[in-house]
């Protein structure tokens, strides 16, 4: 399934619920996003909560500690994708189509950053600025 089907099918799910604006009024379609976008901040709220809970834990097995939680933290990532692919939906976007070209923007605009496989990964915490 490519990612302009997932759209579609999320977008079907969603009309059988009624999750979906009734027409192209941009009244509606804004209040439909107003609602996802705050359903996207709860499930990153919710996402957070278990990252910062494993960071004030500090336990002694970090790596077992984040695999214990990483099956909650995989299903809350996926509830991300749903509300993207939801505003997709929403605003008539080719996600995929838009992505590949967001991509190709940022192969350019973060070239600096490029390291070659000899480099370390020092730093490499860190966003690009």
């Amino acid at each position: 399934m490519n990612l302009v089907e997932i759209v579609s099918a999320q977008r079907e799910f969603d009309k059988k619920h009624g999750w979906t604006p009734h027409s192209n009024d941009a009244a509606e379609v804004c209040t439909f996003l107003a609602r996802d976008l705050i359903g996207l901040f709860g499930e990153m709220g919710e996402f957070a909560n278990i990252v910062k809970k494993l960071q004030l834990e500090a336990p002694s097995d970090m790596r077992a500690a984040l695999a214990e939680h990483a099956p909650h933290l995989k299903e809350e990532l996926v509830d991300f994708l749903i509300y993207v692919l939801r505003f997709a939906a929403h605003l008539e976007l080719d996600l995929e189509r838009a992505y590949l070209e967001k991509l190709s923007l940022n192969e350019t605009r973060f070239r600096r950053f490029l390291r070659s496989a000899k480099t370390s990964d020092e730093g490499s915490d860190r966003e690009p600025e």
